[in-house]
């Protein structure tokens, strides 16, 4: 057994001054174990099963979808309440992921084991290596690197630096965020301005349709629990926990979540420093995609070479295609740079784009707005 997982193990015998042998401790559950992620379910879904060939409970093992930064929605196959340490052993080399290693948890404490992965296998070396073309790939692909190393750190600071954008976003107590958003619905567009409005623990919508077929509103969480929709003059009572979550729905953290959580990526999630400098695209982007080559997640990514911000997001996941288009940045704050002009293509379909008219998160919105018959 590897020393960190006896860490766990060890530190209140060791303040005792014992040392005794890990078989010797009865654990009822002491760990869970989850896999890296996927982008396709039926990739999870065979590993979930390699899992249960190993040992695992075929009830307590199961498929999750999570969201990652900088990777998209991910299926993770997750074995719960592992009964020992030797259990944990076998389902490792099943669990990891192109040298990740699973994530364990130490059920009785909740503190994240460390683990060391199995050395992947040696990669394949093809007989042409030896050829002057083929020789010249690695210095290419070394070239490459180098390249997007450079481009992502300028690409972190013009986003304003992996403390700005969400985190400077979540010091905010008050935030209004204005925007007119446009989404096919029946294949016609609807048009409608939003004002949307966060002032601690309150949450308010006012939606108001400008084009097509649509009704204008107002819907309030209220700071007392109480939640309420206004329409048509009618106030009409709403559960409050799904009511924020569907007025959550359109704060700024939500709908420019990847503009905005780009710095933050680049410098926390693998996907981003997996990519390479692929050649410029038009008088202005630059390309990058993964050095060895799209298996889901993102795929590919274009900056402005002039401003250094993000203009092309491209992820794929279960059979689709979704495209993040970002244009007309502000500096509204040290550390907030917002795109004003977005659009999100699915399977090459615009299904939304959003033109942002104010993001404020200093002024204090008055406590009137989140009461009753306010409008």
């Amino acid at each position: 057994m590897p020393a960190t997982l006896l860490t766990r193990l060890q530190r209140p015998l060791l303040a005792a001054g014992l040392a005794l042998a890990i078989p010797s401790i009865g654990w009822t559950a002491p760990f869970s174990v989850e896999s890296p992620g996927h982008a396709a379910r039926e990739e999870a879904e065979t590993l979930r099963k390699a899992a249960v060939q190993a040992g695992a409970s075929p009830e307590r093992t199961r498929i999750v979808r999570r969201y990652e930064r900088g990777a998209g929605w991910r299926f993770l196959v997750h074995v719960d309440a592992v009964p020992d340490e030797a259990e944990v052993q076998k389902l490792l080399p099943v669990l990891a992921v192109a040298g990740a290693a699973p994530r364990v948890v130490d059920l009785a404490t909740g503190e994240v084991v460390a683990v060391t992965a199995p050395p992947p296998p040696p990669p394949k070396t093809p007989a042409t290596m030896a050829t002057g073309t083929e020789s010249a790939r690695p210095s290419a692909a070394r070239r490459g690197r180098r390249e997007a190393e450079g481009v992502l750190r300028a690409a972190v600071e013009a986003h304003g630096g992996a403390a700005g954008g969400l985190a400077a976003m979540g010091d905010a107590r008050d935030v209004t965020f204005q925007f007119v958003r446009e989404v096919p619905v029946d294949g016609k567009p609807v048009v409608a301005r939003h004002v949307y409005r966060r002032s601690g623990d309150s949450l308010r919508l006012d939606v108001t349709v400008q084009k097509g077929t649509g009704v204008d509103s107002v819907t309030v969480a209220g700071p007392g629990g109480g939640a309420w929709v206004v329409s048509d003059g009618k106030t009409v009572p709403r559960d409050a926990p799904r009511t924020k979550d569907i007025v959550g729905r359109f704060a700024p953290e939500q709908l420019l979540r990847v503009a905005l959580g780009v710095a933050a990526d680049i410098e926390t999630a693998t996907a981003w420093r997996e990519l390479s400098v692929v050649g410029p695209e038009g008088d202005d982007l630059v390309v990058l995609r993964p050095e060895d080559g799209p298996s889901g997640g993102l795929v590919e990514v274009a900056f402005s070479r002039t401003d250094h911000r993000l203009r092309r997001v491209t992820m794929e996941g279960t059979g689709r295609s979704t495209v993040y288009l970002f244009d007309d940045y502000r500096e509204l704050a040290p550390g907030l740079v917002v795109p004003h002009e977005t659009e999100t293509l699915r399977n090459g379909a615009s299904v939304e784009t959003i033109h942002v008219l104010g993001l404020d998160a200093t002024t204090t919105i008055p406590a009137t707005l989140f009461q009753p018959n306010t409008q």
